[in-house]
């Protein structure tokens, strides 16, 4: 025999259903809804306020909303989360329901509808012009969160945005103002974005040239090549205007090595270009890559011309680091595209690791002597003091055939089948773990999404460490052949290769000189061939 439904609420769903124990009627744009005080109360401070109060509306049996900012649809979506706690959103409703929801004092609604529009903007693949109806929409309300959010998504997207009808004509110049303050920005270059200024003051001149001077000092101007520089400010239009001034001390800051900058000179952090270190002619060679192009940036002469295999490289934050084998050592600094030369290492060595930890240094590590020796010998270069120190030697080491990572905030050297951490607490290597014996002379080490990564080009395949200290393999297809690869790097989940040649299994030619891009598992053409030249290594580098 069936236990007989004793609970109380056990029915109350039917109840509310129904007519018949309802005790006021609201009525919207015309439309009349039979519900119950205590539902609207419980979910609503209007209501709770209205029939708590001493109101005429606590007595009445009809109350009338007659608001423009209530539609009936939005009114039902409002009572259906009364009674059912589902709130339906969709794009086309979210700002009719947050509105209600907001009139009609709904505070958990309010927050979902909040939380719907946060994971919108977290769909990179928004368009720009639904991002301005939320950002215009958003401007009437206190939500902090969701309008970093918004203003983030928009410094992503910002020559999309700036390629609208909106922006040239309705973008507000506290809005450009505070995109143009951010790090994340993304633009091709500093210049792009100075144009993009220009073109928006032009749109509507004569309300907006007043704003030029401060926009324009909130452009990155010492990050614009001089040349550059002078095309777009030394005009007759411009000389004109108070911004003229910008220029004439940017310039000055390029053209005297002891001038002082007040502008902001720092890279943003958002935009990446691919930066190649070559030896032509007895000189350096510092290049970035835009609209397929390789640019030169900075040239530096030398007597001695070194071979790829002895120029090692490495970023930190915004800095390039080169590091020769013969010991010496130079930093390249983004604005002032100048080449500074550091202490130099203490060990003469070639084709070793170079890799930052993070933190306070950056660590040499094994390598071979001309005559190919294998070297275990250790040395790191701290940021802070400018110097070089020997650290406990290698308990094996790879020569030429090593790759080196930092996992787990230690540094790990791989070579020979075995993988070993550094304790720098007490200047000691401890074996890790090991490697397949496929992998026994490793191309490139990376930690993509916190996992362990070996790379090895000639077979195609890819060891991953996984957390419960196993390997697995991932096969790769159409990567570049391994002795004509001459770089790789990894960064945010990205790895990237320089160099190769016929990709059977893509039918893609590899120019020696192309950077490629691979997910893990898929490499892909990225761009077209660069012309010849003799690349010693490749960086990516914020810019």
């Amino acid at each position: 025999m069936a236990e007989p439904k004793t609970t109380a609420l056990y029915n109350l769903p039917d109840i509310l259903a129904g007519d018949e124990l309802s005790d006021v009627i609201v009525e919207v744009n015309s439309r009349r809804y039979n519900l119950h005080r205590v539902i609207l109360a419980s979910c609503s401070d209007f209501f709770r306020a209205m029939f708590t109060g001493k109101m005429k509306e606590s007595t009445d049996d009809v109350i009338t909303l007659a608001y423009d900012s209530l539609t009936t649809e939005a009114f039902e979506i409002m009572v259906d989360f009364a009674y059912k706690s589902q709130l339906k959103l969709t794009r086309d409703n979210v700002f009719e329901v947050f509105m209600a929801a907001d009139h009609l004092q709904m505070l958990s609604a309010m927050a979902m509808c909040a939380e719907y529009l946060l994971n919108l903007v977290d769909d990179m693949t928004i368009q720009v012009s639904h991002l301005l109806t939320i950002a215009e929409f958003l401007s009437k309300y206190d939500l902090p969160e969701v309008k970093e959010k918004v203003t983030k998504c928009m410094a992503a997207k910002f020559e999309n945005l700036a390629d609208t009808k909106e922006f040239s004509e309705a973008f507000s110049r506290e809005k450009l103002a505070g995109l143009l303050e951010r790090d994340d920005l993304v633009a091709g270059s500093e210049a792009d974005v100075l144009q993009i200024v220009v073109k928006w003051v032009e749109a509507d001149e004569d309300n907006r040239i007043e704003y030029l001077e401060d926009l324009i000092s909130r452009v990155r101007l010492p990050l614009i090549e001089p040349s550059k520089l002078t095309e777009l400010m030394d005009t007759e239009r411009l000389r004109k205007q108070p911004c003229y001034h910008l220029y004439v001390k940017t310039l000055k800051f390029h053209t005297h090595s002891t001038a002082i900058c007040n502008l902001n000179n720092t890279p943003r952090n958002s935009t990446r270009v691919f930066a190649k270190v070559t030896s032509l002619q007895s000189k350096y060679v510092v290049s970035y890559r835009k609209d397929n192009e390789w640019n030169d940036i900075v040239t530096r002469r030398s007597s001695h011309v070194p071979d790829f295999e002895y120029v090692q490289t490495t970023v930190v934050d915004n800095t390039l680091f080169i590091v020769h084998g013969s010991g010496a050592m130079y930093k390249f600094d983004p604005p002032r595209r100048g080449l500074t030369q550091l202490r130099p290492m203490k060990e003469i060595r070639k084709g070793f690791p170079l890799l930052y930890d993070g933190g306070e240094f950056l660590y040499a590590l094994g390598g071979e002597t001309e005559d190919e020796d294998d070297i275990r010998a250790a040395e790191r270069y701290s940021l802070h003091t400018g110097k070089w120190q020997r650290i406990a030697s290698l308990p094996e080491s790879g020569g030429r055939h090593a790759a080196a990572t930092v996992f787990k905030d230690r540094v790990v050297y791989m070579c020979n089948q075995n993988v070993y951490s550094f304790d720098a607490e007490h200047n000691t290597w401890e074996k890790m773990t090991t490697y397949d014996a496929a992998f026994n002379q490793p191309v490139f080490a990376a930690v993509i999404e916190g996992r362990l990564h070996l790379f090895k080009t000639r077979n195609g395949t890819v060891q991953i460490y996984s957390d419960d200290e196993a390997w697995e393999h991932v096969n790769q297809r159409g990567v570049p052949d391994r002795w004509k690869s001459r770089a790789f790097r990894g960064v945010d989940g990205q790895v990237y290769v320089i160099g190769g040649t016929e990709c059977y299994a893509t039918g893609i030619y590899v120019d020696p000189d192309d950077p490629y891009e691979v997910d893990i598992d898929d490499w892909k053409w990225m761009m077209e061939t660069a012309e010849k030249s003799n690349i010693i290594k490749i960086c990516v580098k914020h810019r």
